[in-house]
């Protein structure tokens, strides 16, 4: 279990936090405190698209909006 915060519940996840735990708080931490370069690579691909797919649902929001 984790802080369960609304912006973890979005999938968001900080860099620096991407292995330590569920969520990327600081409930059950790891020892790591560094990624590897393959590691920060796939963490930004996959971030990129949550990005994406946030801005999909955005632009779709907005013609919702237009009417």
């Amino acid at each position: 279990m984790c802080c369960e915060s609304q912006k973890h519940q979005r999938g968001y996840k900080p860099l620096k936090s991407a292995l330590s735990s569920e969520c990327g708080c600081n409930y059950g931490r790891s020892f790591r405190n560094y990624l590897t370069v393959k590691e920060k690579q796939e963490f930004l691909e996959e971030y990129k698209s949550q990005l994406k797919e946030e801005l999909k649902a955005v632009d779709e929001h907005l013609q919702d909006l237009k009417g």
